[in-house]
């Protein structure tokens, strides 16, 4: 008689984003049995499958709906990427204060409680350090209340790490990648010539892959000695060099800059991370989740971004969803 094997059952939230397609795939490919939540109907649902998951439709905002979803599944892990939408490029104009919903995570951290979940992940900001001066900082530095985009975000972080259930933090840098709603609308500024805000200041950045390649990580250990890890790549840089890189990358060189003073119309949100300096280290998730980026620098991830792309026979950065609300400056 043979012996069954588990199948450990994954919920995620956003699974239809382009993040969350990433991490459904990267899960499905590993063996999870994924169970993954969209807000866009027919056609979210088909974007799972194709990965390798099974839509669902709970609204996340209702414990109850979230309750169902999960004892339906069995899932014994959560993985929130849906807070991975408004983790953009903040060179165009977006209004971050109208998006606070996708942050919230006390629906989720109740609906968890009497479950079969044993763990929770959750997808932060490594903006969150605010201005450091460019110095490098690790998971112990305070985080930043700014501006209300800010609080939200680190209120949705201690409902987790304040609580009685099982979290994990992973503070994401800067996310770049194939149908980044925020990187297809900068390729599509850079191609016609249109200006951009930039920032002089380091930042961090992670292409979407090793994102997911974390989650993984997180998942496949079973006993972490912290609960925040930072997600970055190995070599911050400033924002204005990202635009410059893509630029070359394309042929057609630096963007048109507006300085910040032009800037009257920038929410708080975008005009603090426009402003800050940082580099946050991603030494412990190394050292702790056996996890590495296979990205090491925005150039790779740029050069790896711009073949798929022409892989894909894209003459020029697709229009997504994501994009339809960030603009050109």
């Amino acid at each position: 008689m043979t012996e069954e094997t588990h199948t450990p059952s994954v919920f995620v939230t956003g699974a239809e984003t382009p993040v969350g397609r990433v991490v459904v795939r990267t899960l499905a490919k590993r063996g999870y049995k994924v169970v993954g939540a969209t807000r866009d109907g027919s056609h979210g649902a088909r974007l799972i499958r194709e990965d390798g998951g099974i839509p669902s439709y709970p609204d996340l905002t209702r414990e109850g709906e979230i309750r169902s979803v999960l004892n339906m599944s069995k899932a014994e892990f959560v993985v929130h990427v849906a807070s991975q939408e408004v983790n953009l490029l903040p060179t165009l104009n977006y209004d971050y204060d109208a998006h606070l919903d996708v942050l919230d995570t006390s629906a989720l951290v109740n609906a968890c409680k009497g479950s079969t979940v044993k763990r929770i992940v959750y997808t932060s900001f490594a903006f969150l350090y605010g201005d450091t001066e460019g110095h490098s900082v690790d998971e112990t530095h305070a985080l930043s209340r700014d501006n209300d985009f800010y609080k939200a975000a680190i209120r949705a972080e201690n409902a987790l790490l304040k609580g009685d259930f099982p979290a994990v933090v992973l503070r994401a840098g800067y996310l770049y990648g194939e149908h980044n709603g925020a990187v297809d609308a900068l390729h599509n500024a850079l191609i016609k010539g249109l200006p951009v805000f930039d920032g002089e200041g380091l930042a961090s950045f992670v292409h979407v892959n090793d994102l997911a390649s974390a989650v993984l990580a997180v998942l496949d250990t079973p006993e972490l000695p912290h609960n925040v890890y930072n997600i970055t790549d190995d070599a911050p840089l400033r924002l204005s060099a990202f635009t410059d890189t893509l630029g070359e990358a394309l042929g057609v060189g630096g963007a048109l800059r507006l300085p910040l003073v032009s800037g009257a119309l920038l929410g708080d949100t975008q005009l603090a991370r426009l402003s800050q300096s940082f580099a946050a280290s991603n030494a412990r998730a190394k050292a702790e989740l056996g996890w590495k980026p296979t990205y090491a620098s925005v150039s790779a991830g740029i050069d790896r971004m711009l073949m798929n792309w022409r892989a894909e026979g894209a003459a020029s950065a697709p229009a997504t969803s994501a994009s339809k609300d960030i603009v050109p400056a």
